[in-house]
């Protein structure tokens, strides 16, 4: 992950941490490319994923009791924007609509 993928996924992470709460279990994704500017300059994907969470809870880190979590669907829309940078493709963006259901 790099630029605005990365800021966003640490953010993510601190605010968890400076709650005193953890994430526990498992995301899973199923991805596929679904735009591909071969024209540009440097070529530019965009990945629609279907995130799902209902493998995932989040705890309070010091006894592991549940933390209560907004209302919102088990299974949404994650859309990506990559680059290809150093050899290899890496995440630079990423945007959850969580109200979109897949």
């Amino acid at each position: 992950m790099t630029g605005q993928a990365r800021i966003k996924w640490a953010t993510g992470a601190l605010d968890c941490q400076a709650n005193g709460h953890r994430a526990v279990g498992e995301v899973k994704r199923q991805a596929e490319v679904t735009t591909l500017d071969l024209a540009a300059p440097i070529p530019s994907p965009t990945v629609t994923a279907c995130t799902d969470i209902s493998m995932l809870k989040v705890v309070n880190a010091a006894d592991g009791t549940d933390v209560p979590l907004p209302s919102q669907l088990p299974r949404y829309v994650q859309t990506a924007a990559a680059a290809f940078q150093e050899g290899r493709w890496t995440i630079t963006d990423f945007v959850n609509e969580r109200n979109r259901p897949c």
